[in-house]
């Protein structure tokens, strides 16, 4: 059986990582709110521009929000990983 040991992880790679998923997590969270602000624009009287223009926003935003959270997260994460791998060892995947 082959043992491989994760013993460090490159912080800003694994950040950009993570970024990038968090971005098309925030894509898909902006899409429901639009959705949702045209559903909600759609029952206010006056037709309801704000909550429709909310929802357009959030699928500006949500993805740029979730991409730098993302990134400060996995860079801390990746950071805290590899000291704690350095005093307990890494994660171990065997075959």
């Amino acid at each position: 059986m082959a043992r491989i040991e994760i013993k460090k992880l490159d912080v800003v790679v694994y950040a950009k990582v993570m970024a990038a998923i968090m971005a098309v997590f925030g894509l898909v969270y902006g899409v429901l709110i639009a959705a949702l602000g045209a559903m909600i624009a759609g029952l206010m009287p006056g037709g309801g521009a704000t909550a429709a223009g909310f929802g357009l926003l959030s699928i500006v935003l949500f993805p740029i929000m979730c991409a730098i959270m993302g990134f400060i997260i996995g860079a801390v994460g990746a950071f805290i990983y590899n000291l704690v791998a350095r005093k307990v060892g890494g994660i171990v995947f065997e075959s």
